[in-house]
């Protein structure tokens, strides 16, 4: 939810009766979706939950996603990528929403790319939540998305162990100090982050 903004009474409701709502006004019209993600931007339960979505809400997740919605293409993007195991179908839509700079798309986006070696696409995307002037935002994207990873099961890839491994042997500095971050590291330690989800969520 925004920062100091005062809360709707949508938003001041509990989240399974915000989606309930949501979801019947989604059975009737596409377009009174549409104008009620835009008076609510910041619409947050099914992001937060994605697992929710999984068995329910499918009327509201197609909705959403024919309106364009980019909270849609992230909540899909983690059903498809982590839980479904679509690899591909699960990156193009954490892509679309990250190139509609939803910020929790662009970080989850970067650090898989990261986790993929595809590391100067990750490094570019993760450089524009503009962690070198403050680290704050990209700490905020971390936690809003480990949130929205709570009991989604995250497969260790191939890849990521081998781009995380490659990594490491790069790192001399601070290298097992999860907290202390410069120029050399970040990258890194965000990897390593992704790499011990599995710990942190389960």
């Amino acid at each position: 939810m925004a920062g100091n903004r005062d809360l709707s009474n949508l938003e001041l409701m509990p989240i399974d009766m915000q989606t309930e709502i949501i979801s019947r006004i989604a059975r009737h019209s596409r377009r009174a979706v549409r104008n009620l993600l835009a008076a609510e931007p910041q619409y947050p339960p099914l992001t937060f939950h994605p697992r929710a979505a999984l068995q329910r809400y499918q009327s509201l997740m197609e909705n959403c996603l024919a309106s364009g919605n980019l909270q849609a293409h992230y909540v899909r993007g983690i059903q498809q990528y982590f839980h479904h195991q679509n690899i591909n179908g699960g990156l193009l839509h954490l892509q679309i929403a990250a190139e509609g700079s939803y910020e929790k798309a662009v970080y989850l986006y970067g650090v898989i790319m990261l986790a993929k070696g595809e590391t100067a696409i990750g490094q570019a995307i993760l450089d524009t939540l503009g962690w070198r002037q403050s680290k704050n935002r990209a700490d905020r994207c971390w936690r809003r998305v480990k949130r929205s990873l709570h009991g989604i099961r995250v497969t260790r890839l191939e890849s990521y162990m081998t781009a995380y491994r490659n990594t490491r042997e790069t790192i001399a500095c601070h290298r097992d100090n999860i907290h202390e971050r410069c120029d050399t590291c970040y990258y890194y330690k965000q990897l390593t982050k992704h790499w011990n989800i599995n710990r942190t969520l389960h």
